[in-house]
Formats: C-alpha cells, structure tokens, sequence
C-alpha cells in the first residue's frame, strides 16, 4: 500500500508540472480597429553599419485588446502584434533601461543585453503587398538594448519563427528576422501608446473584413 501510494504520488508530481498548450485565439486583422498614432524608429539597412529611420503605425483592436505596429521594410509589410502582457512587459523594460541610463550602467553586450530585460511571444503576420499572400508566426520578441555607432538604443528583436499558414509556408518558411532600435524619446512615444488608459473608453471604430487564427500570446 505504501509502494502504491508513493507512485501516485511521483505521478500526480509529473503531471501538475505540465504545461498546457494555450487555446487559440482569434484576430481580425481587417475589423474593427482604430489608430492611436504614430512613432519611429531606426532599422538596420543593407549597408552594415547604417540604419534608417521609419515610420510605425500603431492602432487597436478592441475585440482582442491587442496594439498592431506596422511598418514596411525591405519591401515588405510587417503586422506585429502586443497583447495587453506584453505591452506591460515593453513599459516595465523601459523603466528599467531608462534607470540603467541614468546610471550609466550599459553594458556593450549586444549578443547578451539584446534580451535583457526578457523575451515574449508574439503574433507577426507579413506581406509583399496589401493583396499578396500573407505569412503567419508567433516569433519570441526580445527586449532589450543594442549597441549602434556607440549608442546603446532600446531594443526589440523579432526572431524567426515557423510560417504557420500552408499556403505560402513553403515559399516563405518562416518570418523575417529583424530589429527596432529606439531612442529614449521614441520609445517613450510608444510606451504612452501601449498604455491601457489611453484607449480604454474608445469607441465608433470602422469594420474591415477578414478572419486570422493566431496563438494566446
């Protein structure tokens, strides 16, 4: 009896340390959503060593409280989305990263710190064009600060990740991998648009059509 009740208990063990997939969610991607503004931020260019400055447009929808950011690089058109988590994450790192610049305490670590301050999970969806085909991942997001022509610029790091929609998964097998470098100012700009107060009491939101499946992230 005790042989039993010592199984039960190694086996009871195991199973309460697993982990559940998360139930899907869904996403339309051309409803109901409103833009709350614009911010910028620098990208890496083909030229090593250069970067450019790009336009972001930030907007919410409300039926799934996720924030979009677009933007287009390298000609393609980019939809990554932030759950209401993940925005929180995004303030918190900031914080944290603004106190280590006023204490000058950077470390130039890029391989390292580019994950600093932690890594979440996401929704990308990208394209070519607005009617293109379109591809599907929920990359890792890391958040951190990266060292660019000796500035140590707020980061977020979008990793590759699998093309989870068949009909182009075997022409684009996975998401572009790229970064967003913020300055203090421009980072600030988004944290204030990630901020839950802002749109809470929005209302009279347009409808677009369209249905996209995508992971609780």
């Amino acid at each position: 009896m005790k042989f039993s009740f010592g199984i039960f208990i190694l086996l009871f063990s195991a199973c309460s340390s697993f982990q559940p997939v998360k139930e899907l969610t869904q996403v339309n991607l051309r409803g109901p959503n409103f833009e709350l503004g614009n911010v910028n931020a620098q990208f890496d260019t083909l030229i090593p060593g250069r970067m450019e400055n790009n336009n972001i447009v930030v907007s919410y929808y409300p039926e799934d409280d996720v924030i979009c950011l677009r933007f287009r690089h390298n000609f393609i058109t980019y939809y990554q989305f932030w759950s209401a988590n993940n925005r929180q994450e995004f303030i918190d790192a900031l914080a944290e990263y603004k106190q280590a610049f006023e204490e000058r305490n950077l470390p130039n670590r890029n391989r390292r710190t580019k994950r600093q301050y932690g890594t979440v999970r996401g929704l990308v969806i990208w394209e070519s064009s607005r009617f293109g085909e379109q591809g599907t991942s929920h990359p890792n997001i890391d958040i951190g600060y990266q060292f660019k022509n000796r500035s140590p610029y707020f980061s977020i790091t979008q990793n590759q990740a699998p093309n989870i929609t068949e009909i182009t998964r075997e022409s684009s097998p996975k998401n572009p991998a790229l970064t967003m470098y913020f300055t203090r100012s421009q980072a600030d700009a988004l944290a204030e648009l990630f901020d839950t107060d802002l749109f809470q009491n929005l209302s009279n939101v347009s409808d677009i059509s369209g249905n996209v499946d995508i992971d609780e992230f």
